[in-house]
């Protein structure tokens, strides 16, 4: 599925949010995103989301290498073509740090997105077809999955793609198993 997207973040770049949403866009548009000038763009883009927010609260969402807000995420992705269903689920017991943001984050989704606070597992949160962003490592970093009819397709912008499975809030790769934060967006097909 993410196989023709061979772009990878840059090392030690917070960009993992534009490189898991331009392997998304890729595969939905067939590979209208695989240039790094093309996720270069969809990244500043997301930087002009976030560049109104407090400095306050959201320093590493607004500083020169920040991280993506869902509500970011969902804007790109919609202003760059995606025009299907799109749901942010998140599970209880977030981490202190991501369930500050969650409150805010509704109300900048508002209208665009169904915001579900759902305890199910990812296994079962993904059963639907569709594109996938999740965040794992503690709230850190963004990347794609993809369910369709033949299985269940990862990409992670740090390491590429790969064939995954599932079992509970464990994503398993071939080399390495990965724990869900708590925060999806769901892309409907």
């Amino acid at each position: 599925m993410f196989e023709k997207f061979s772009l990878k973040q840059p090392a030690g770049s917070n960009a993992c949010g534009a490189y898991a949403l331009a392997a998304l866009l890729s595969a939905w548009q067939r590979h209208r995103f695989e240039h790094k000038e093309a996720v270069d763009n969809l990244y500043r883009y997301i930087g002009q989301c976030q560049s109104a927010l407090p400095t306050d609260k959201y320093a590493d969402f607004i500083s020169v290498n920040y991280m993506s807000l869902p509500s970011s995420l969902i804007k790109t992705g919609l202003k760059n073509g995606f025009n299907g269903e799109i749901a942010v689920y998140y599970r209880s017991g977030l981490s202190a740090e991501l369930s500050a943001l969650i409150e805010e984050e509704e109300i900048r989704i508002g209208e665009i997105a169904r915001v579900i606070k759902s305890d199910i597992t990812l296994e079962e949160l993904t059963a639907q077809y569709g594109f996938y962003l999740l965040l794992i490592n503690n709230g850190k970093h963004w990347i794609t999955l993809s369910h369709h009819s033949q299985g269940l397709f990862f990409y992670d912008p740090a390491y590429g793609s790969e064939k995954a499975s599932l079992k509970g809030n464990m994503l398993y790769l071939k080399e390495r198993s990965i724990d869900f934060s708590g925060v999806a967006i769901y892309f409907a097909w």
